[in-house]
C-alpha cells in the first residue's frame, strides 16, 4: 500500500494528542482501517473504553456505522457476553442498534435473542 491517507494520520496525531498510549494507538493505526473506522476506535479510548473492549470491534469487516453501534453497546454498560450477541459483520448497524437498544431494556436479552434470530433467517 502507499502509507497513510492525510486523514488516516490525522487521526493518528489525534489519539497521540489525546495522551493514547502507543499500545492504544497501535490498535487503530492501521492502513487496514478507513479514517471513519479510525474514528471509532479512537472515541472507544476517548470515553474510557479498555483495550479489549476497543479490539472486539477493530475488525476490517465492520464499517464504521458497525463499529459505532458496537462501541455504543459498551458505553451504555453493556456486558461483553451481550456486545457480543450483535458483534456480527453480517448484521448492518441499524440491525445492531435494535439489538443493542433491545438488550439494554430487556436485561434477560430473550427479545433480542428473538429478533437475532429473525435477522439470521433473512440473512442465512
Amino acid at each position: 500500500m502507499g502509507g497513510f491517507t492525510p486523514k488516516q494520520k490525522y487521526q493518528i496525531r489525534k489519539g497521540l494528542q489525546y495522551g493514547l498510549t502507543k499500545e492504544q494507538v497501535a490498535v487503530y493505526a492501521d492502513e487496514k482501517f478507513s479514517w471513519g473506522q479510525m474514528s471509532q476506535l479512537l472515541f472507544g479510548f476517548q470515553n474510557g473504553l479498555t483495550i479489549e473492549q476497543v479490539r472486539m470491534y477493530a475488525d476490517e469487516r465492520f464499517n464504521w456505522e458497525q463499529m459505532q453501534a458496537i462501541r455504543y453497546g459498551f458505553e451504555d454498560g453493556l456486558t461483553e457476553e451481550q456486545v457480543r450477541m450483535y458483534t456480527n459483520e453480517k448484521f448492518d448497524w441499524e440491525q445492531m442498534e435494535q439489538i443493542r437498544i433491545l438488550l439494554q431494556e430487556d436485561t434477560t436479552g430473550e427479545t433480542a435473542r428473538l429478533l437475532i434470530a429473525g435477522f439470521e433467517k433473512e440473512i442465512f
